[in-house]
Protein backbone atom coordinates (compact mmCIF):
# COMPACT_ATOMS: atom_id res chain seq x y z
CA UNK A 1 0.00 0.00 0.00
CA UNK A 2 1.45 3.19 -1.37
CA UNK A 3 1.36 6.31 1.02
CA UNK A 4 1.80 9.67 -0.83
CA UNK A 5 0.67 13.72 -0.43
CA UNK A 6 -0.34 16.00 -3.25
CA UNK A 7 0.55 18.92 -4.26
CA UNK A 8 -1.33 21.68 -3.44
CA UNK A 9 -1.85 25.84 -4.77
CA UNK A 10 -0.22 26.94 -1.26
CA UNK A 11 2.72 25.47 -1.93
CA UNK A 12 2.98 26.36 -5.65
CA UNK A 13 2.01 30.40 -5.22
CA UNK A 14 2.75 30.57 -1.49
CA UNK A 15 -1.23 31.61 -0.45
CA UNK A 16 -3.86 29.54 1.03
CA UNK A 17 -7.01 29.66 -1.24
CA UNK A 18 -10.54 29.04 -0.29
CA UNK A 19 -13.73 27.48 -1.53
CA UNK A 20 -15.30 31.09 -3.08
CA UNK A 21 -12.21 30.62 -5.40
CA UNK A 22 -12.65 27.47 -6.70
CA UNK A 23 -16.53 28.22 -7.54
CA UNK A 24 -15.18 31.05 -8.95
CA UNK A 25 -12.90 29.91 -11.33
CA UNK A 26 -15.77 26.75 -11.82
CA UNK A 27 -18.62 29.37 -12.94
CA UNK A 28 -16.59 29.91 -15.95
CA UNK A 29 -15.91 26.50 -17.18
CA UNK A 30 -18.53 24.67 -19.07
CA UNK A 31 -20.37 21.65 -17.26
CA UNK A 32 -20.65 19.49 -20.25
CA UNK A 33 -17.14 19.68 -21.18
CA UNK A 34 -15.66 20.05 -17.24
CA UNK A 35 -17.48 16.57 -16.43
CA UNK A 36 -16.70 14.75 -19.79
CA UNK A 37 -12.70 15.88 -18.60
CA UNK A 38 -13.09 14.83 -15.19
CA UNK A 39 -14.41 11.29 -16.18
CA UNK A 40 -11.73 11.29 -18.83
CA UNK A 41 -9.11 11.90 -16.06
CA UNK A 42 -10.36 9.26 -13.27
CA UNK A 43 -10.41 6.96 -15.51
CA UNK A 44 -7.28 7.37 -16.94
CA UNK A 45 -5.76 6.96 -13.82
CA UNK A 46 -6.53 3.70 -14.16
CA UNK A 47 -7.78 3.41 -10.56
CA UNK A 48 -10.50 0.62 -11.33
CA UNK A 49 -7.56 -1.56 -10.89
CA UNK A 50 -6.50 -0.04 -8.06
CA UNK A 51 -3.36 0.57 -9.38
CA UNK A 52 -2.79 4.44 -9.77
CA UNK A 53 -1.19 4.84 -13.58
CA UNK A 54 2.80 6.90 -13.11
CA UNK A 55 2.00 7.21 -17.36
CA UNK A 56 -0.91 8.84 -17.08
CA UNK A 57 -0.44 11.28 -14.32
CA UNK A 58 2.70 12.75 -16.07
CA UNK A 59 0.61 12.86 -19.15
CA UNK A 60 -2.10 14.97 -17.23
CA UNK A 61 0.21 17.01 -16.01
CA UNK A 62 1.82 17.69 -19.29
CA UNK A 63 -2.03 18.66 -20.46
CA UNK A 64 -3.62 20.55 -17.65
CA UNK A 65 -0.42 22.93 -16.89
CA UNK A 66 1.90 25.43 -18.65
CA UNK A 67 5.20 24.30 -19.92
CA UNK A 68 7.37 25.91 -17.16
CA UNK A 69 4.88 24.22 -14.42
CA UNK A 70 4.61 21.51 -16.09
CA UNK A 71 8.91 20.89 -16.00
CA UNK A 72 8.68 22.02 -12.38
CA UNK A 73 6.52 19.54 -11.11
CA UNK A 74 7.78 16.54 -13.16
CA UNK A 75 11.25 17.14 -11.90
CA UNK A 76 9.78 17.08 -8.31
CA UNK A 77 8.12 13.70 -8.70
CA UNK A 78 4.79 15.40 -7.90
CA UNK A 79 1.67 13.63 -7.43
CA UNK A 80 -1.34 15.43 -8.14
CA UNK A 81 -4.19 13.94 -9.87
CA UNK A 82 -6.11 10.94 -7.41
CA UNK A 83 -9.72 10.00 -6.80
CA UNK A 84 -10.13 11.99 -4.06
CA UNK A 85 -9.69 15.32 -5.60
CA UNK A 86 -11.65 14.42 -8.65
CA UNK A 87 -14.55 13.09 -7.09
CA UNK A 88 -15.06 16.17 -5.06
CA UNK A 89 -14.81 18.74 -7.87
CA UNK A 90 -16.96 16.39 -10.13
CA UNK A 91 -19.42 17.64 -6.94
CA UNK A 92 -18.55 21.04 -7.29
CA UNK A 93 -18.63 21.04 -11.43
CA UNK A 94 -21.82 19.49 -10.97
CA UNK A 95 -23.48 22.51 -8.79
CA UNK A 96 -21.13 25.56 -9.90
CA UNK A 97 -20.04 25.14 -13.46
CA UNK A 98 -22.94 26.66 -15.64
CA UNK A 99 -23.79 25.27 -19.33
CA UNK A 100 -22.00 27.19 -21.89
CA UNK A 101 -22.82 25.22 -24.78
CA UNK A 102 -18.91 24.74 -25.31
CA UNK A 103 -18.93 20.77 -25.62
CA UNK A 104 -16.01 21.28 -27.95
CA UNK A 105 -13.94 23.43 -26.19
CA UNK A 106 -10.52 23.27 -27.65
CA UNK A 107 -7.68 21.66 -26.21
CA UNK A 108 -5.55 25.01 -25.66
CA UNK A 109 -8.01 25.74 -23.23
CA UNK A 110 -6.77 22.37 -21.11
CA UNK A 111 -4.02 24.46 -20.13
CA UNK A 112 -6.16 26.92 -17.74
CA UNK A 113 -7.45 24.59 -15.22
CA UNK A 114 -4.21 22.96 -13.66
CA UNK A 115 -4.84 25.74 -10.68
CA UNK A 116 -8.57 24.31 -10.36
CA UNK A 117 -6.71 20.74 -9.10
CA UNK A 118 -4.43 22.50 -7.16
CA UNK A 119 -7.15 24.07 -4.92
CA UNK A 120 -9.39 21.52 -4.92
CA UNK A 121 -6.22 19.52 -2.87
CA UNK A 122 -6.05 22.60 -0.28
CA UNK A 123 -9.44 22.18 -0.01
CA UNK A 124 -10.07 18.35 0.56
CA UNK A 125 -10.07 18.03 4.64
CA UNK A 126 -12.87 18.99 6.62
CA UNK A 127 -12.67 18.25 9.97
CA UNK A 128 -15.26 16.92 11.87
CA UNK A 129 -16.04 18.54 15.17
CA UNK A 130 -15.14 16.18 18.59
CA UNK A 131 -16.99 16.26 22.09
CA UNK A 132 -15.63 15.40 25.92
CA UNK A 133 -16.45 11.55 25.87
CA UNK A 134 -13.38 9.30 26.21
CA UNK A 135 -13.98 8.14 22.52
CA UNK A 136 -14.56 11.19 20.87
CA UNK A 137 -11.16 11.19 19.59
CA UNK A 138 -11.07 7.84 17.88
CA UNK A 139 -14.18 8.38 16.15
CA UNK A 140 -13.00 12.20 15.21
CA UNK A 141 -10.14 9.73 13.43
CA UNK A 142 -12.62 7.29 11.73
CA UNK A 143 -15.20 10.22 10.61
CA UNK A 144 -12.06 12.59 9.15
CA UNK A 145 -10.62 9.07 7.24
CA UNK A 146 -13.95 8.05 5.53
CA UNK A 147 -13.77 9.98 2.40
CA UNK A 148 -9.42 8.86 2.35
CA UNK A 149 -10.58 5.48 2.61
CA UNK A 150 -13.09 5.35 -0.02
CA UNK A 151 -11.64 7.69 -2.52
CA UNK A 152 -8.17 6.36 -2.15
CA UNK A 153 -9.71 2.30 -2.67
CA UNK A 154 -8.48 0.76 0.13
CA UNK A 155 -10.24 -2.39 -1.25
CA UNK A 156 -10.69 -3.44 -4.53
CA UNK A 157 -13.75 -2.98 -6.43
CA UNK A 158 -13.36 -5.79 -9.04
CA UNK A 159 -13.70 -8.18 -6.48
CA UNK A 160 -16.88 -7.45 -5.52
CA UNK A 161 -17.90 -7.96 -8.94
CA UNK A 162 -17.23 -12.33 -7.73
CA UNK A 163 -18.46 -11.70 -4.54
CA UNK A 164 -21.57 -10.38 -5.59
CA UNK A 165 -22.51 -13.00 -8.72
CA UNK A 166 -21.80 -15.53 -6.18
CA UNK A 167 -24.11 -14.11 -3.17
CA UNK A 168 -26.53 -14.39 -5.48
CA UNK A 169 -26.41 -17.36 -7.77
CA UNK A 170 -24.61 -20.20 -5.63
CA UNK A 171 -25.38 -19.01 -1.82
CA UNK A 172 -28.64 -17.52 -2.40
CA UNK A 173 -29.91 -20.19 -4.49
CA UNK A 174 -28.12 -22.86 -1.70
CA UNK A 175 -30.87 -21.39 0.57
CA UNK A 176 -33.81 -21.82 -1.64
CA UNK A 177 -35.53 -24.42 0.60
CA UNK A 178 -34.79 -23.15 4.15
CA UNK A 179 -37.18 -20.92 6.14
CA UNK A 180 -36.52 -17.11 5.40
CA UNK A 181 -35.82 -17.59 1.45
CA UNK A 182 -35.96 -14.39 -0.68
CA UNK A 183 -35.64 -14.79 -4.42
CA UNK A 184 -32.83 -12.27 -5.82
CA UNK A 185 -33.45 -12.18 -8.73
CA UNK A 186 -37.10 -12.61 -9.19
CA UNK A 187 -37.29 -9.45 -6.37
CA UNK A 188 -34.51 -7.37 -8.06
CA UNK A 189 -36.64 -8.14 -11.54
CA UNK A 190 -39.83 -6.75 -9.66
CA UNK A 191 -37.63 -3.62 -8.20
CA UNK A 192 -36.11 -2.23 -11.32
CA UNK A 193 -37.65 -3.45 -14.48
CA UNK A 194 -34.29 -5.66 -15.41
CA UNK A 195 -33.68 -9.46 -15.31
CA UNK A 196 -30.75 -10.43 -12.90
CA UNK A 197 -28.88 -11.81 -15.80
CA UNK A 198 -29.41 -8.82 -17.99
CA UNK A 199 -27.90 -6.53 -14.95
CA UNK A 200 -24.69 -8.52 -15.25
CA UNK A 201 -24.47 -8.59 -18.93
CA UNK A 202 -24.53 -4.88 -19.52
CA UNK A 203 -22.86 -3.99 -16.46
CA UNK A 204 -19.74 -6.03 -18.49
CA UNK A 205 -20.64 -4.29 -21.48
CA UNK A 206 -20.77 -1.33 -20.00
CA UNK A 207 -17.71 -1.47 -18.21
CA UNK A 208 -15.22 -3.20 -21.07
CA UNK A 209 -16.39 -0.59 -23.33
CA UNK A 210 -14.96 2.16 -21.03
CA UNK A 211 -12.07 0.60 -20.52
CA UNK A 212 -10.21 2.38 -23.44
CA UNK A 213 -7.49 4.02 -21.23
CA UNK A 214 -5.49 4.92 -23.85
CA UNK A 215 -8.22 7.52 -25.61
CA UNK A 216 -8.92 8.92 -22.40
CA UNK A 217 -5.37 9.65 -21.89
CA UNK A 218 -4.80 10.79 -25.53
CA UNK A 219 -8.06 13.24 -25.22
CA UNK A 220 -10.00 13.23 -22.30
CA UNK A 221 -12.92 15.54 -24.42
CA UNK A 222 -13.12 11.91 -26.53
CA UNK A 223 -14.18 9.69 -24.38
CA UNK A 224 -17.57 7.58 -23.25
CA UNK A 225 -19.93 5.00 -24.55
CA UNK A 226 -22.88 6.24 -27.52
CA UNK A 227 -26.23 5.77 -26.68
CA UNK A 228 -26.53 4.00 -29.82
CA UNK A 229 -24.22 1.12 -28.78
CA UNK A 230 -27.21 0.03 -26.65
CA UNK A 231 -30.13 -0.12 -29.61
CA UNK A 232 -28.22 -3.01 -31.50
CA UNK A 233 -28.62 -5.48 -28.42
CA UNK A 234 -30.87 -8.39 -28.41
CA UNK A 235 -32.99 -6.84 -25.67
CA UNK A 236 -36.13 -4.93 -25.02
CA UNK A 237 -35.66 -1.01 -25.09
CA UNK A 238 -37.89 -0.33 -22.19
CA UNK A 239 -35.31 -2.95 -20.14
CA UNK A 240 -32.31 -0.66 -21.40
CA UNK A 241 -33.95 2.35 -20.32
CA UNK A 242 -34.44 1.26 -16.44
CA UNK A 243 -31.10 -0.33 -16.52
CA UNK A 244 -29.90 3.44 -17.07
CA UNK A 245 -32.50 4.52 -14.66
CA UNK A 246 -30.30 3.07 -11.72
CA UNK A 247 -26.88 3.77 -13.00
CA UNK A 248 -27.39 6.76 -14.80
CA UNK A 249 -28.53 10.58 -14.00
CA UNK A 250 -28.14 14.03 -16.55
CA UNK A 251 -25.89 17.01 -14.90
CA UNK A 252 -29.61 18.81 -14.18
CA UNK A 253 -30.38 15.65 -12.68
CA UNK A 254 -27.32 15.53 -10.25
CA UNK A 255 -27.85 19.30 -9.21
CA UNK A 256 -31.05 18.91 -8.67
CA UNK A 257 -30.34 16.10 -5.86
CA UNK A 258 -27.44 18.21 -4.97
CA UNK A 259 -29.23 20.98 -4.06
CA UNK A 260 -31.63 18.71 -2.37
CA UNK A 261 -29.53 16.69 0.05
CA UNK A 262 -27.14 19.10 0.53
CA UNK A 263 -24.04 16.90 0.67
CA UNK A 264 -20.81 17.32 2.70
CA UNK A 265 -18.05 18.79 0.86
CA UNK A 266 -16.37 14.39 0.92
CA UNK A 267 -20.29 12.91 1.02
CA UNK A 268 -20.03 11.18 -3.01
CA UNK A 269 -23.15 9.47 -1.97
CA UNK A 270 -24.98 10.73 -5.51
CA UNK A 271 -21.69 9.63 -7.25
CA UNK A 272 -21.80 6.21 -6.00
CA UNK A 273 -25.66 6.15 -6.24
CA UNK A 274 -25.60 6.94 -10.40
CA UNK A 275 -21.81 6.43 -11.40
CA UNK A 276 -22.71 7.06 -15.30
CA UNK A 277 -23.69 10.90 -16.44
CA UNK A 278 -25.52 11.08 -19.39
CA UNK A 279 -24.76 14.17 -21.54
CA UNK A 280 -26.41 14.09 -25.06
CA UNK A 281 -25.76 10.86 -26.61
CA UNK A 282 -23.26 9.94 -24.39
CA UNK A 283 -22.85 8.29 -21.04
CA UNK A 284 -19.23 8.90 -19.63
CA UNK A 285 -17.95 7.08 -16.43
CA UNK A 286 -18.07 9.55 -13.66
CA UNK A 287 -16.49 7.20 -11.18
CA UNK A 288 -15.45 3.66 -12.69
CA UNK A 289 -14.95 1.94 -9.24
CA UNK A 290 -18.67 3.06 -8.22
CA UNK A 291 -20.16 1.66 -11.64
CA UNK A 292 -18.49 -1.86 -10.54
CA UNK A 293 -19.76 -1.37 -6.32
CA UNK A 294 -22.69 -1.67 -8.21
CA UNK A 295 -22.88 -4.81 -8.95
CA UNK A 296 -23.20 -5.40 -5.29
CA UNK A 297 -24.72 -2.30 -3.69
CA UNK A 298 -27.29 -1.59 -6.69
CA UNK A 299 -28.60 -5.41 -5.79
CA UNK A 300 -29.39 -5.29 -2.45
CA UNK A 301 -30.68 -1.49 -2.10
CA UNK A 302 -32.78 -1.77 -5.14
CA UNK A 303 -34.49 -4.62 -3.19
CA UNK A 304 -34.08 -3.95 0.04
CA UNK A 305 -36.07 -0.45 -1.17
CA UNK A 306 -38.90 -2.19 -2.73
CA UNK A 307 -39.49 -4.96 -0.14
CA UNK A 308 -42.33 -3.85 2.80
CA UNK A 309 -41.33 -2.49 6.17
CA UNK A 310 -42.06 -5.94 7.80
CA UNK A 311 -39.59 -7.71 4.91
CA UNK A 312 -36.75 -5.35 5.37
CA UNK A 313 -35.04 -6.26 8.62
CA UNK A 314 -35.20 -10.00 7.44
CA UNK A 315 -34.03 -9.31 3.97
CA UNK A 316 -31.30 -7.81 5.86
CA UNK A 317 -30.42 -10.83 7.85
CA UNK A 318 -31.22 -13.41 4.93
CA UNK A 319 -28.32 -11.36 2.99
CA UNK A 320 -26.15 -11.73 6.21
CA UNK A 321 -26.40 -15.48 6.50
CA UNK A 322 -25.16 -15.20 2.57
CA UNK A 323 -22.12 -13.41 3.53
CA UNK A 324 -21.51 -15.97 6.52
CA UNK A 325 -21.96 -18.83 3.61
CA UNK A 326 -19.82 -16.94 1.16
CA UNK A 327 -16.91 -16.39 4.11
CA UNK A 328 -17.07 -20.02 5.22
CA UNK A 329 -16.84 -21.20 1.78
CA UNK A 330 -13.69 -18.82 1.20
CA UNK A 331 -11.76 -20.31 4.04
CA UNK A 332 -12.76 -23.86 3.43
CA UNK A 333 -11.62 -23.64 0.08
CA UNK A 334 -8.45 -21.48 1.13
CA UNK A 335 -7.52 -23.37 4.64
CA UNK A 336 -4.91 -26.42 4.10
CA UNK A 337 -3.84 -28.34 6.97
CA UNK A 338 -1.95 -28.63 9.07
CA UNK A 339 -1.24 -24.96 8.87
CA UNK A 340 -4.71 -24.04 9.08
CA UNK A 341 -7.75 -26.37 10.34
CA UNK A 342 -11.19 -24.62 9.81
CA UNK A 343 -14.36 -25.66 11.55
CA UNK A 344 -17.52 -24.58 10.65
CA UNK A 345 -20.55 -23.27 12.97
CA UNK A 346 -18.16 -25.17 15.90
CA UNK A 347 -20.40 -26.31 18.71
CA UNK A 348 -20.14 -26.76 22.21
CA UNK A 349 -19.64 -30.56 23.30
CA UNK A 350 -21.90 -29.98 26.56
CA UNK A 351 -24.75 -27.74 24.42
CA UNK A 352 -24.83 -28.78 21.27
CA UNK A 353 -27.48 -26.03 20.74
CA UNK A 354 -25.01 -23.28 21.58
CA UNK A 355 -22.64 -22.19 18.64
CA UNK A 356 -19.17 -20.90 19.85
CA UNK A 357 -18.70 -18.17 16.72
CA UNK A 358 -19.03 -18.36 13.56
CA UNK A 359 -15.46 -20.46 12.48
CA UNK A 360 -12.63 -21.52 14.47
CA UNK A 361 -9.41 -21.95 12.95
CA UNK A 362 -6.62 -23.77 14.59
CA UNK A 363 -2.64 -22.63 13.75
CA UNK A 364 -0.57 -24.79 15.60
CA UNK A 365 -0.72 -23.69 19.11
CA UNK A 366 -3.27 -20.67 18.09
CA UNK A 367 -6.83 -20.72 17.75
CA UNK A 368 -8.39 -18.01 15.55
CA UNK A 369 -12.16 -17.41 16.77
CA UNK A 370 -14.03 -15.96 13.91
CA UNK A 371 -17.73 -13.40 13.29
CA UNK A 372 -18.57 -12.77 9.96
CA UNK A 373 -20.87 -9.73 10.02
CA UNK A 374 -22.69 -9.10 6.87
CA UNK A 375 -24.90 -5.68 7.42
CA UNK A 376 -23.91 -2.41 6.73
CA UNK A 377 -22.91 1.50 8.53
CA UNK A 378 -25.32 3.87 7.21
CA UNK A 379 -24.37 6.74 5.21
CA UNK A 380 -25.91 8.84 7.43
CA UNK A 381 -23.63 7.48 10.01
CA UNK A 382 -20.20 7.39 7.99
CA UNK A 383 -21.29 11.24 6.45
CA UNK A 384 -23.04 13.13 8.86
CA UNK A 385 -20.33 14.13 10.86
CA UNK A 386 -21.86 13.23 13.87
CA UNK A 387 -19.76 11.27 16.02
CA UNK A 388 -22.64 10.15 18.31
CA UNK A 389 -24.21 8.95 15.70
CA UNK A 390 -21.54 7.06 13.74
CA UNK A 391 -20.93 5.45 17.48
CA UNK A 392 -24.77 4.34 17.98
CA UNK A 393 -24.54 2.41 14.73
CA UNK A 394 -21.30 0.77 15.67
CA UNK A 395 -22.69 -0.11 18.46
CA UNK A 396 -25.85 -1.22 16.65
CA UNK A 397 -24.14 -3.09 13.92
CA UNK A 398 -21.19 -4.42 15.54
CA UNK A 399 -21.17 -4.61 19.34
CA UNK A 400 -24.72 -5.22 20.51
CA UNK A 401 -25.98 -5.09 23.82
CA UNK A 402 -25.77 -7.80 26.88
CA UNK A 403 -29.11 -9.40 25.69
CA UNK A 404 -28.71 -8.58 22.16
CA UNK A 405 -24.86 -9.32 21.61
CA UNK A 406 -23.50 -8.65 18.41
CA UNK A 407 -20.12 -9.32 16.66
CA UNK A 408 -17.62 -8.14 19.31
CA UNK A 409 -19.87 -9.32 22.42
CA UNK A 410 -20.62 -12.12 20.33
CA UNK A 411 -16.23 -12.86 20.45
CA UNK A 412 -16.00 -11.72 23.91
CA UNK A 413 -18.60 -14.18 25.37
CA UNK A 414 -16.91 -16.93 23.19
CA UNK A 415 -13.21 -16.22 24.55
CA UNK A 416 -14.44 -15.95 28.10
CA UNK A 417 -16.17 -19.73 28.30
CA UNK A 418 -12.79 -20.98 26.67
CA UNK A 419 -10.62 -19.58 28.62
CA UNK A 420 -12.33 -20.16 31.84
CA UNK A 421 -11.76 -24.18 31.31
CA UNK A 422 -13.89 -26.82 32.28
CA UNK A 423 -16.47 -29.04 30.39
CA UNK A 424 -18.13 -25.85 29.65
CA UNK A 425 -15.31 -24.87 27.41
CA UNK A 426 -15.00 -28.50 25.61
CA UNK A 427 -16.30 -27.82 21.49
CA UNK A 428 -17.35 -30.65 19.74
CA UNK A 429 -14.82 -32.16 17.12
CA UNK A 430 -12.04 -30.00 18.30
CA UNK A 431 -9.15 -30.64 20.16
CA UNK A 432 -8.46 -27.39 22.19
CA UNK A 433 -5.96 -28.79 24.61
CA UNK A 434 -3.00 -27.75 23.18
CA UNK A 435 -4.55 -24.18 22.96
CA UNK A 436 -2.20 -21.31 24.07
CA UNK A 437 -3.56 -18.15 22.60
CA UNK A 438 -6.49 -16.81 21.12
CA UNK A 439 -6.92 -14.63 17.80
CA UNK A 440 -10.55 -12.22 17.64
CA UNK A 441 -11.44 -12.19 14.24
CA UNK A 442 -14.21 -9.82 13.33
CA UNK A 443 -15.09 -10.16 9.25
CA UNK A 444 -17.53 -7.30 8.23
CA UNK A 445 -18.82 -7.43 4.31
CA UNK A 446 -18.94 -3.72 4.32
CA UNK A 447 -15.70 -2.14 3.94
CA UNK A 448 -16.00 -0.11 6.34
CA UNK A 449 -14.64 -3.02 8.68
CA UNK A 450 -11.17 -1.62 6.97
CA UNK A 451 -11.12 1.89 7.83
CA UNK A 452 -8.63 4.05 9.56
CA UNK A 453 -9.44 3.63 13.21
CA UNK A 454 -12.27 1.21 12.95
CA UNK A 455 -9.90 -1.68 14.31
CA UNK A 456 -9.18 0.25 17.30
CA UNK A 457 -12.36 1.91 18.23
CA UNK A 458 -13.89 -2.02 18.53
CA UNK A 459 -10.87 -3.23 20.24
CA UNK A 460 -11.30 -1.09 22.50
CA UNK A 461 -15.09 -2.25 23.23
CA UNK A 462 -13.47 -6.01 22.97
CA UNK A 463 -11.44 -4.90 25.91
CA UNK A 464 -14.06 -2.91 28.20
CA UNK A 465 -16.58 -5.85 27.65
CA UNK A 466 -14.20 -8.36 28.87
CA UNK A 467 -12.69 -6.54 31.40
CA UNK A 468 -8.88 -6.53 33.41
CA UNK A 469 -8.99 -10.67 33.39
CA UNK A 470 -6.22 -13.25 33.23
CA UNK A 471 -5.83 -16.38 32.38
CA UNK A 472 -3.33 -19.33 31.77
CA UNK A 473 -4.74 -18.78 27.90
CA UNK A 474 -3.16 -15.75 26.07
CA UNK A 475 -6.15 -13.29 24.39
CA UNK A 476 -4.56 -10.74 21.48
CA UNK A 477 -6.14 -7.73 21.36
CA UNK A 478 -9.40 -8.21 18.32
CA UNK A 479 -8.56 -7.89 14.92
CA UNK A 480 -10.83 -6.71 12.28
CA UNK A 481 -10.83 -7.13 8.58
CA UNK A 482 -13.51 -6.51 6.05
CA UNK A 483 -14.25 -9.16 3.33
CA UNK A 484 -12.12 -7.33 0.94
CA UNK A 485 -9.22 -8.25 3.27
CA UNK A 486 -10.15 -11.90 3.66
CA UNK A 487 -10.54 -12.10 0.20
CA UNK A 488 -7.54 -10.99 -0.69
CA UNK A 489 -5.83 -13.24 2.27
CA UNK A 490 -6.77 -16.19 1.13
CA UNK A 491 -4.29 -17.28 -1.52
CA UNK A 492 -1.95 -17.38 1.25
CA UNK A 493 -3.05 -19.63 3.09
CA UNK A 494 -2.02 -22.80 1.06
CA UNK A 495 1.04 -22.53 2.53
CA UNK A 496 1.18 -19.42 5.29
CA UNK A 497 -0.37 -19.68 8.63
CA UNK A 498 -3.41 -17.23 9.26
CA UNK A 499 -2.53 -16.33 12.77
CA UNK A 500 1.11 -15.52 11.57
CA UNK A 501 -0.57 -13.04 9.69
CA UNK A 502 -2.47 -11.97 11.95
CA UNK A 503 0.21 -11.78 14.49
CA UNK A 504 2.17 -9.29 12.23
CA UNK A 505 -0.60 -7.40 11.82
CA UNK A 506 -0.81 -6.73 15.55
CA UNK A 507 3.14 -6.15 16.03
CA UNK A 508 3.19 -3.57 13.49
CA UNK A 509 0.04 -1.45 14.01
CA UNK A 510 -0.52 -1.84 18.12
CA UNK A 511 -3.07 1.09 18.11
CA UNK A 512 -4.35 -0.70 14.89
CA UNK A 513 -5.59 2.42 13.62
CA UNK A 514 -4.21 1.49 10.15
CA UNK A 515 -5.75 -0.30 7.08
CA UNK A 516 -4.97 -3.72 7.12
CA UNK A 517 -2.19 -4.08 4.42
CA UNK A 518 -0.68 -0.74 5.29
CA UNK A 519 0.87 -2.48 8.73
CA UNK A 520 0.82 -5.89 8.06
CA UNK A 521 4.39 -5.86 8.07
CA UNK A 522 6.60 -8.39 5.67
CA UNK A 523 5.58 -11.69 5.57
CA UNK A 524 2.97 -11.70 2.84
CA UNK A 525 6.04 -9.59 0.41
CA UNK A 526 8.65 -12.48 1.40
CA UNK A 527 5.82 -14.96 0.54
CA UNK A 528 5.46 -13.38 -2.64
CA UNK A 529 9.19 -13.88 -3.57
CA UNK A 530 10.09 -10.60 -5.07
CA UNK A 531 6.94 -10.97 -7.71
CA UNK A 532 3.18 -9.37 -7.37
CA UNK A 533 0.26 -10.33 -4.59
CA UNK A 534 -1.22 -13.46 -4.84
CA UNK A 535 -4.32 -13.14 -6.49
CA UNK A 536 -7.93 -14.29 -5.23
CA UNK A 537 -8.09 -16.82 -8.13
CA UNK A 538 -11.79 -17.81 -6.94
CA UNK A 539 -12.76 -14.46 -7.40
CA UNK A 540 -11.28 -14.04 -10.52
CA UNK A 541 -13.30 -17.33 -11.79
CA UNK A 542 -16.56 -16.01 -10.61
CA UNK A 543 -15.61 -12.08 -12.35
CA UNK A 544 -14.75 -14.52 -15.68
CA UNK A 545 -18.37 -16.16 -15.55
CA UNK A 546 -20.65 -12.13 -15.66
CA UNK A 547 -18.34 -12.02 -19.13
CA UNK A 548 -19.71 -15.26 -19.74
CA UNK A 549 -23.24 -14.33 -19.05
CA UNK A 550 -22.84 -11.14 -21.27
CA UNK A 551 -22.00 -13.83 -24.32
CA UNK A 552 -25.41 -15.79 -22.90
CA UNK A 553 -27.27 -13.14 -23.00
CA UNK A 554 -26.67 -10.90 -25.89
CA UNK A 555 -24.91 -13.26 -27.98
CA UNK A 556 -21.29 -11.08 -27.89
CA UNK A 557 -17.70 -11.22 -26.33
CA UNK A 558 -16.63 -8.65 -24.12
Amino acid sequence: MQEKTYLQYSQVYGAKPDLAQLRDVLSQQDRATMLRVLSALNFSLNYLLTNPSDEAQRAAIQRFFPPSLTSAILRRGDVVFHRHQLLYLIQEAIAHCPDLDLFKQGARHMTELGDIFLIANDLLFAPVKGSSSSDSEILQLILNFVPISEANLLTNPILKMGRSHLLVTNFAEARRQSAGFFDIPLLFHRATGVHFKTFEALMAIVLTRLANVEQAKKDPTQFGVPSAYFNQLRIDQAEISSFFQMLAATPDDFAKNMNATSPRPNDFRIIRDKPLVHIGEWFFPLDAPSGVEKFESGVFWSIFGSVSAQDKNPFSSFWGYLFEDYALWLLDQSCRPPLNRLYKNPRYAQNPEQEVCDAIVICGRTALFLEMKGNVITSDAKYGADIDKLRAEMEKKYVGTPSDRKGIRQLASAVDIFVSGGKSAEIQDVDVRPISTIIPVLVTRDDFGGYFGVNAYLNTRFKEIRGAVRHRISVTPCVCICSDTLEKLTPYLTDTSLADILSSRLRNDKTLRAPFFARVGSILERKNRGGPDRQPVLLKEATFAIKDIAKEVFGITT
